[in-house]
């Protein structure tokens, strides 16, 4: 078992399995991610891209049903969902996830900037949308950008 699933064990205490599995976000995620360190985040992005890679295997396969779907997407966004409050002391790592490979992965790091907007994202945001295709990644990117650029003008006004 890793830090990460300790943590989350000892914040879901009590919970019932079937309200964690079908819940969109961790109960007391803030509380989790307080005591997230560099190692539990970069295990977060992981799993994210795992799940992706799954999720691909099971869409070609063709078996998976409309349930399994629906398991494997809360579950994405259990771990999306400790993102945004990660972002404060960690972006340099979630900003890294802006490049990814994995679609899932950039859509959720993306979401995380939005959500929790940085001046030090909005230039790997501006790099990765000058490559990005069309949908939602870039839907979400440009959210983020926009966030991260009223944050950047904020910061900036100041320190003047």
């Amino acid at each position: 078992m890793t830090l990460l699933d300790e943590l989350i064990a000892k914040h879901t205490a009590g919970i019932p399995a079937v309200q964690l599995d079908y819940s969109d976000e961790f109960p007391q995620a803030d509380a989790i991610a307080a005591e997230c360190g560099s190692e539990e985040v970069r295990d977060i992005l992981s799993r994210i891209e795992r799940l992706a890679a799954e999720r691909s295997i099971a869409d070609e396969s063709g078996t998976v049903n409309g349930d399994e779907l629906d398991f494997m997407w809360s579950r994405f966004s259990r771990y999306a969902s400790l993102l945004p409050h990660l972002v404060p002391r960690f972006s340099a790592i979630v900003i890294s996830a802006i490049t990814s490979h994995s679609s899932e992965l950039r859509l959720y790091a993306a979401q995380a900037f939005k959500l929790a907007p940085v001046a030090e994202a909005v230039k790997p945001i501006q790099a990765q949308l000058s490559v990005e295709e069309v949908g939602p990644v870039r839907a979400v990117l440009q959210q983020a950008l926009s966030n991260c650029k009223s944050k950047q003008s904020w910061v900036g006004r100041l320190l003047r």
